[in-house]
């Protein structure tokens, strides 16, 4: 069973007219469209890198042997060359050091995951399992 995909137009950016209806029926703030929001999905640099990737990699499937979990990791190591830090749910004492060492890798880290996860339910309509706990990490 194919998998309709819904794709932004580069000179439009995220609308919900190219994103998948589940999305769309779920995410009806504009908050989740902005552009230029900082903290929305792919408002930031970062976000809005995220969701172009995410598109090349459901249209073009040239990247072998990354799966959608690892997709996080591909941008953060093998596409801007940055430490990836796995969200993970941790202690307050454990995570206020790995941020005092690590901040910027941290936070980059968390947005990636984020804009990964809104920006499959927004391609697809779904969201797998194991992103789904990532995501849900990052924001904690």
């Amino acid at each position: 069973m194919a998998i309709n995909m819904y794709f932004d137009d580069e000179e439009v950016g995220p609308d919900r007219k190219t994103s998948h209806p589940h999305f769309a029926a779920h995410f009806k703030s504009d908050f989740y469209f902005d552009c230029s929001d900082e903290q929305a999905p792919f408002g930031s640099d970062e976000g809005a890198d995220v969701l172009a990737e995410l598109e090349d990699f459901f249209q073009d499937k040239e990247v072998e042997g990354v799966s959608l979990s690892d997709f996080p990791r591909h941008v953060m190591e093998d596409q801007w060359e940055l430490t990836y830090y796995p969200p993970k749910d941790m202690d307050e004492g454990s995570l206020a050091k790995l941020i005092a060492e690590h901040e910027r890798d941290v936070w980059m880290s968390d947005q990636v995951v984020l804009a990964t996860a809104f920006g499959q339910i927004k391609i697809t309509g779904y969201i797998i399992p194991e992103l789904k706990d990532m995501a849900h990490d990052a924001l904690g």
